[in-house]
């Protein structure tokens, strides 16, 4: 059912490329966080250590519409929604994300 809304609103085609390279529209089963926000873009990236925690990369992500003092570290789990924004910032050679 999912899968018929999604083709519906991306095209059959791009559904089907997406599901034979294995990628999913729907967040991993463990990620709870979900934005109602859009980011405009990613600014930089930080790894938070904990004593007896494995280590977390986190994000400073720029919302879209919001000051700047709006801006937050997220942590990559969070960022689902946004995998091409952290993957335009990690392939940049200045380390920027934009549009």
């Amino acid at each position: 059912m999912h899968e018929q809304a999604c083709g519906l609103l991306m095209g059959s085609s791009k559904v089907k490329v997406a599901r034979e390279r294995g990628e999913s529209f729907r967040a991993p089963p463990a990620i709870l966080t979900s934005f109602d926000k859009e980011v405009d873009h990613i600014e930089s990236k930080r790894v938070v250590r904990k004593p007896s925690l494995p280590p977390r990369t986190e994000y400073l992500v720029f919302w879209k519409g919001l000051p700047t003092s709006e801006a937050s570290w997220e942590p990559i789990e969070s960022l689902w929604q946004f995998k091409d924004k952290v993957r335009d910032f990690e392939e940049t050679p200045t380390g920027t994300s934009t549009d």
